[in-house]
């Protein structure tokens, strides 16, 4: 389906600490639906799966609303160093309440989706937001722990060295590096998402990858069962990693079964 986009918008959203979030929103003619698509860490709209996924929700006839948050690696206020799971998670809380308030908002079907990291904050904001759908989980991390037990497994031993070094460099998926202080950690371990998990009451949508050392499957039982009163689905991409770049169409494909169930 070929969706011509009528409206395309650009905002700045201010915060309480004084800086700033650059938003975008990409809008068909009288669309169907609306959804937020959060990135991870270090990330931004950018984002390889993130253009992926939107891309798939625009041919879909969804208002796809895109936030660069900040602390992060693209044009919205604040450093990386100072990124912390509450931070992303009230970025995100700030640009539902701006997106719920445009002319073009459909209250009646709002939709969140959540990659890697962005997968917390999404679990956490729909426990503020009463209208929120379904939630659609890319490769999510639940929780501070499990983020650490993550980097562990992918990378044996590096949790030692960057407290030795006090700071490692990282790279996304767009390329970027970035230094990462292990300070952060001193918020991050005690960060979960799993109590708002089991607030929310509508359709869960998680798809995860064979190969994604980051996410464990332990993370994922535990995920499906934080979600006591929703109803969830699971599914996964074999042979694939957290970056979702081995098979062209799978993760698209998935999107686009889920997208025709929902509506």
């Amino acid at each position: 389906m070929n969706v011509q986009i009528t409206k395309s918008v650009s905002a700045q959203i201010g915060s309480p600490n004084g800086r700033y979030l650059n938003v975008r929103a990409n809008v068909p003619f009288n669309p169907s639906s609306t959804v937020v698509i959060h990135h991870g860490y270090g990330g931004s709209i950018d984002s390889p799966v993130i253009k992926r996924l939107s891309q798939v929700f625009l041919e879909n006839n969804y208002a796809v609303v895109l936030p660069n948050t900040q602390n992060s690696l693209n044009d919205s206020g604040g450093d990386i160093a100072s990124f912390t799971f509450s931070g992303h998670a009230s970025d995100l809380l700030n640009v539902c309440h701006w997106a719920r308030e445009q002319r073009w908002f459909t209250p009646s079907s709002f939709d969140l989706v959540g990659y890697s990291l962005g997968g917390f904050s999404v679990i956490n904001v729909s426990a503020e937001i009463p209208d929120v759908r379904s939630l659609f989980l890319v490769a999510p991390i639940l929780s501070g722990q499990f983020f650490q037990e993550g980097i562990e497994a992918a990378n044996t031993g590096i949790m030692k060295i960057w407290k030795q070094k006090g700071a490692l460099s990282f790279t996304n998926d767009q390329g970027k590096s970035f230094n990462a202080p292990y300070s952060c950690w001193n918020e991050w371990l005690d960060a979960t998402a799993q109590d708002d998990a089991e607030k929310f009451r509508g359709q869960v949508h998680v798809i995860t990858a064979g190969q994604d050392k980051l996410i464990k499957p332990k993370h994922v039982r535990v995920l499906e069962r934080s979600f006591s009163n929703a109803t969830v689905d699971l599914a996964s991409i074999e042979n694939e990693d957290h970056f979702f770049s081995r098979q062209p169409k799978g993760l698209e494909d998935w999107a686009k079964a889920v997208i025709k169930r929902t509506l």
